[in-house]
């Protein structure tokens, strides 16, 4: 929970993904979901899924450049909205949206 009514996320494959310095610490949550978290200070970095080999990585966490923007943002452009059933308002941009994660409602993924 935060308190936002947006939140982005980026999904990543494990062999997408490379950690500078230390590896993140696992929490289990619940049986192959587990939070990340930042080795050194704690800091929420993300989840990591077992059962899709598959990262959801806060991009407030990524490296950034000079100028502050993060690193490879211009490669991070939305695909969909997800759990659009709970949104707060409405999105007009032309995107799918599902009310579940995309990988679900495509049949990919046992619900």
């Amino acid at each position: 929970m935060n308190g936002t009514p947006f939140v982005h996320t980026t999904h990543w494959k494990e062999q997408a993904i490379s950690f500078e310095g230390a590896e993140p610490a696992r929490y289990e949550q619940k049986e192959g979901k587990f939070k990340l978290r930042c080795e050194k200070c704690g800091s929420p970095i993300g989840t990591w899924s077992s059962k899709t080999d598959e990262y959801s990585i806060w991009p407030s966490t990524l490296n950034r450049d000079r100028s502050g923007k993060p690193i490879g943002l211009d490669l991070m452009k939305p695909t969909g909205h997800i759990f659009y059933d709970t949104r707060v308002i409405d999105i007009d941009d032309g995107l799918p949206k599902w009310d579940e994660y995309e990988i679900k409602a495509e049949g990919k993924l046992e619900k």
